[in-house]
């Protein structure tokens, strides 16, 4: 598997499984950095099929397509054009549920041949009861 975390100046680091791929001379249980941008607010994962993702600062989703290895730097792909989403939350299968700013819930896939649903509004948070995030 893979742990991912985003640091106090907002840079996002993982290690783990896939690692040696792209950085050879690096033991695997050392974290690297996999953008070179300091923009993450949140990562999480979805419980059985290791799906990955990401909410940057400027409200926007990512994935990567490495599935269970940890992700490469190379990698990440945003799901959808929209940056509106404050807050996001993993289910058990490729889906990531967001939330916008203004209170709607969509479900989203990390496969894009499957389109966003949205689920409804006036909702406030949103938690993901199948995985266990640390703050």
């Amino acid at each position: 598997g893979c742990s991912l975390a985003i640091r106090k100046d907002h840079s996002l680091w993982g290690w783990g499984i896939g690692n040696v791929d792209f950085e050879p001379r690096r033991p695997r249980g050392q974290p690297i950095q996999l953008s070179p941008t300091n923009d993450w607010a949140q990562v999480i994962a979805a419980f059985y099929s290791s799906e990955l993702f990401a909410l940057k600062m400027d409200g926007s989703v990512w994935t990567w397509d490495d599935g269970f290895y940890c992700p490469s730097p190379r990698s990440p792909r945003q799901i959808g054009t929209e940056k509106r989403w404050r807050k996001i939350a993993a289910n058990t299968n490729e889906s990531v549920f967001a939330l916008s700013h203004d209170g709607e819930l969509w479900q989203m896939s990390s496969n894009p041949k499957v389109a966003a649903k949205r689920l409804g509004t006036g909702y406030q948070d949103i938690i993901s009861s199948s995985w266990h995030q640390l703050a």
